[in-house]
C-alpha cells in the first residue's frame, strides 16, 4: 500500500484484506502479520483520513491487531494512538467509524500482561464525551465507550481528569436508562468512581 500512497481505493482494498486476514488467523500468525502491516496500515490511515471507508477498515485492522501485546507496543511507537483519536474526531458522526475506533482503543489503552494503562488527556476525553453524546441511541457505541472509560480508571491520573468532566456521569446514566442495561456492571463501576454531581 505504501507504493500507492495517493490511491484511496488501494488503501480501502488493502486495509480490508489485512483486516480480513487478521480476523481468520491464529494469534501467532496475527503477530507476524502485525509486525509487517502496522506501518502500511498507519500510513494508509494518515493518507486517507477523510475517507469513511478507509478509516473504518483501518480502525478495524488496528482493533484486530491490538489484541496482541507486542503489537500494542508497536502501535504506541508508530504514533497510531493519536491517529485513532483524530479519526474519531473527524468522523464523529459516523457510527461505524466511531464503533471501530472505540473498539480499537479498548484493546490499545490497556496492557493486561504488563498491568499498564495509557494516560488520557483532556482533549482525548472530550472526544469520547462528544461521541457518547452524539450517539446516545447506539448501544454498541455506548458499550465500547464505557469499556474504554473503565480501562482508563486503572490510573489515578486518568481518574482525576475524568472526575473533572461534569458531563460524564450524566452520559453514563443516560446510556444505562436508554438501553436498559448496565454494560456488564461497568457503568455502575464508573459511576461509583466518579464524583456524584447530583448530590
Amino acid at each position: 500500500m505504501s507504493q500507492f500512497i495517493a490511491s484511496e481505493k488501494m488503501h480501502e482494498k488493502g486495509l480490508a484484506a489485512i483486516w480480513s486476514l487478521c480476523s481468520l488467523v491464529s494469534n501467532e500468525a496475527k503477530e507476524t502479520v502485525g509486525r509487517v502491516a502496522i506501518k502500511p496500515v498507519v500510513n494508509a490511515l494518515a493518507a486517507s483520513v477523510c475517507s469513511d471507508q478507509v478509516v473504518s477498515n483501518g480502525l478495524g485492522c488496528l482493533k484486530c491487531l491490538s489484541t496482541i501485546s507486542t503489537i500494542r507496543t508497536l502501535l504506541e511507537e508508530s504514533g497510531s494512538i493519536d491517529l485513532v483519536y483524530s479519526c474519531l474526531w473527524i468522523h464523529l458522526q459516523n457510527r461505524s467509524v466511531v464503533q471501530h475506533g472505540l473498539a480499537a482503543l479498548c484493546n490499545i489503552t490497556i496492557n493486561t500482561d504488563a498491568n499498564e494503562v495509557m494516560l488520557i488527556s483532556n482533549d482525548e476525553l472530550a472526544i469520547i464525551v462528544h461521541i457518547m453524546r452524539y450517539h446516545q441511541n447506539v448501544q454498541r457505541v455506548q458499550d465500547n465507550a464505557i469499556q474504554v472509560l473503565k480501562n482508563f480508571t486503572f490510573s489515578p491520573e486518568n481518574l482525576a481528569i475524568m472526575g473533572n468532566d461534569p458531563h460524564l456521569p450524566e452520559l453514563i446514566r443516560s446510556a444505562k436508562a436508554t438501553h436498559r442495561i448496565c454494560f456488564q456492571g461497568r457503568a455502575d463501576d464508573l459511576l461509583q468512581l466518579l464524583p456524584d454531581r447530583l448530590q
